[in-house]
């Protein structure tokens, strides 16, 4: 199961329904899945939805504001085991009631905290998902509306979530990419269980990248380090067969033997060895004039 399915089944079996947060509820299908349709000649209201456990908070949500009748029709698709699920409402006093709320500007629907959290967990379950966190972070809600995506975005923005919007072939996305927003998010929802599984991969996942900027870090160190040896040791070979030991000066001389004799040495510890015994900078001097001679030699300075 993905994250984005785990983290669903999180506030769909452990988030109770609240009978005061129903219309806010209610507002979330009204706004992507409600439709009039012709059944038999009888003019329906008609939710359509592709997945029985949403099916079932919304007839929950409708049996509990308005106790009315409400079919419920499920239509199997003949090239695959999907299945439409259609909860249709035929009382006009009930669809009368369903419409009022559908005209009710969302603010005042969402005049308590607990509604906001019930509307944007509902929104969430509906049309959000978050990418699979070992790979990145992102966590959107698509909608077919800009105004309703532009609302959206708007609430999840009273949290200071910066939530994005982008258009993406006929939706209109609301996104939000910085993990410690999603984190906030999966909160407000409550979604604490999944909370905490995103806080604990990313902390195994910053581990992972500090050790790997580390390794990677000393092991460019160490090629840079060896390949300097290597040039100074070959530098120190030239100018001894071309002009012998004694063409340096003593204190040259002493560096060059011990940097041929220990060649994976660091400067540290060359330094150590002489006597009387030089800091790592004096070595890397010394060596650097080395490098100077040997490069007058051939002629390139």
């Amino acid at each position: 199961m993905s994250f984005s399915s785990n983290v669903k089944h999180e506030i769909i079996n452990n988030v109770n329904l609240q009978y005061h947060c129903f219309n806010a509820n209610l507002l979330v299908y009204l706004n992507n899945y409600a439709s009039y349709c012709q059944i038999a000649n009888k003019t329906y209201l008609c939710f359509k939805l592709d997945n029985f456990l949403y099916s079932s908070r919304l007839y929950s949500i409708l049996l509990n504001l308005f106790r009315c009748n409400i079919e419920v029709l499920i239509q199997k698709s003949s090239n695959s085991s999907k299945k439409t699920f259609y909860l249709l409402i035929k009382d006009q006093n009930v669809i009368d009631k369903i419409l009022i709320i559908s005209e009710i500007d969302i603010f005042e629907i969402l005049e308590k905290e607990c509604c906001v959290r019930s509307f944007l967990r509902e929104n969430f379950i509906l049309n959000g998902s978050i990418s699979d966190p070992k790979k990145s972070y992102h966590l959107e809600l698509v909608y077919s509306n800009y105004n309703i995506a532009k609302d959206i975005s708007n609430i999840i923005n009273s949290y200071n979530l910066n939530s994005k919007i982008i258009n993406r072939k006929s939706n209109f996305v609301v996104y939000i990419k910085d993990v410690e927003n999603i984190l906030d998010f999966l909160n407000i929802i409550g979604a604490h269980k999944s909370l905490m599984d995103l806080e604990n991969l990313r902390i195994l996942k910053n581990i992972s990248n500090n050790v790997n900027r580390k390794v990677n870090c000393e092991t460019a160190n160490l090629s840079k380090t060896i390949n300097a040896a290597i040039l100074q040791c070959e530098n120190i070979r030239f100018i001894f067969q071309k002009k012998g030991f004694e063409y340096l000066s003593e204190p040259l001389e002493n560096v060059a033997k011990l940097r041929l004799k220990y060649p994976e040495a660091s400067l540290s510890e060359i330094g150590k060895m002489l006597n009387p015994p030089i800091s790592k900078s004096g070595v890397n001097h010394r060596l650097r004039k080395i490098n100077y001679i040997a490069e007058r030699l051939r002629g390139k300075l």
